[in-house]
C-alpha cells in the first residue's frame, strides 16, 4: 500500500515545517493529488492519522483535491485539462489524448496553531 509511504512522507514534512515555524499543533493540511496518482484518499488519511498519533499533527484534518492534468489530442491537436478519468478530447470526442504528469502529490498549505495562536505555515 504506496498510501503508508505517502502518508509517512507527508508527516516528515508537517513536522520538519512545524519544528522551523515553532508551531504546538498542525491542524489542516491542504493536499493536492494527481489524477493519475493512484492515491485512495481514505486509506491516506487512515495511515496519516494512524502515524500522526503522538506528533505534532495528532488530529490534524487531510483535505485534498484533484490536480488538473494537462493533456492534448492527437487526432485534432486541441489542449485541455483531465478534471476527471474521462479520457477523450471535449473537442472531438476521441481516445487519441496524450497526458502530461498526474502522478504527484503536492501539499499546498499547513495550518497550524502556535502556543497562543492559530497561523498558516
Amino acid at each position: 500500500m504506496h498510501e503508508t509511504a505517502l502518508a509517512a512522507g507527508i508527516l516528515r514534512i508537517v513536522r520538519e515545517e512545524a519544528c522551523r515555524h515553532k508551531v504546538a499543533r498542525i491542524t489542516e493540511i491542504h493536499l493536492q493529488v494527481g489524477l493519475l496518482s493512484a492515491v485512495e484518499e481514505h486509506g491516506l488519511r487512515a495511515c496519516f492519522e494512524l502515524l500522526a498519533e503522538g506528533s505534532v499533527a495528532q488530529g490534524a484534518v487531510l483535505k485534498t483535491a484533484s490536480a488538473p492534468l494537462p493533456a492534448s489530442c492527437a487526432s485534432c491537436g486541441h489542449t485541455f485539462e483531465l478534471l476527471t478519468r474521462s479520457f477523450f478530447c471535449p473537442r472531438c470526442r476521441s481516445a487519441e489524448i496524450q497526458v502530461q504528469g498526474g502522478h504527484g502529490c503536492t501539499i499546498q498549505s499547513i495550518s497550524a496553531e502556535r502556543a497562543d495562536q492559530e497561523s498558516s505555515v
